[in-house]
């Protein structure tokens, strides 16, 4: 089977979409987290994407598990959502919109990486040689679908 180059770039270009949406979307850097639900003292529940039977192989759909463990967030009122190492594949777009949660602090954290990113104008093989990811989502929708919709108007 050969390995055609021409897969990589939109795949590597999504990733990369994904990745600055979700950095976007972290509010405060924490310490390595557990990987089941632990509620905190302070009231901010961690709720780990493993909790909802998401595989991480890169194969599986893990859209469906990713809405679930976002519904649950909502539900808890808040919180840290925390993306166990993995390549979480999404096939279903998810969608969550938590504008009733006013105040309330959505957190979405992965595991770190130990490569340190290529430099904004690097080039895509360079970018790609260099995206060492323990926490990756792809997104694998139909080309006119979003993947990942998080909202708080």
């Amino acid at each position: 089977m050969k390995f055609d180059k021409r897969l990589l770039q939109p795949r590597l270009a999504a990733s990369i979409l994904v990745i600055i949406v979700l950095s976007g979307l972290v509010t405060s850097a924490k310490p390595a987290l557990p990987t089941s639900t632990t509620t905190l003292p302070a009231n901010e529940t961690i709720i780990s994407l493993a909790d909802f039977n998401a595989v991480g192989d890169g194969v599986a759909d893990d859209g469906p598990a990713l809405q679930k463990a976002l519904d649950a967030l909502a539900e808890n009122g808040g919180g840290t959502l925390f993306i166990p190492a993995g390549h979480y594949l999404i096939v279903t777009p998810v969608t969550k919109d938590f504008a009733a949660l006013a105040g309330a602090r959505i957190t979405i954290q992965g595991v770190p990486s130990n490569t340190m990113p290529a430099p904004p104008d690097a080039t895509g093989e360079e970018l790609a040689a260099s995206l060492d990811l323990a926490s990756e989502i792809i997104p694998a929708t139909a080309s006119q679908e979003n993947a990942l919709t998080i909202s708080n108007p």
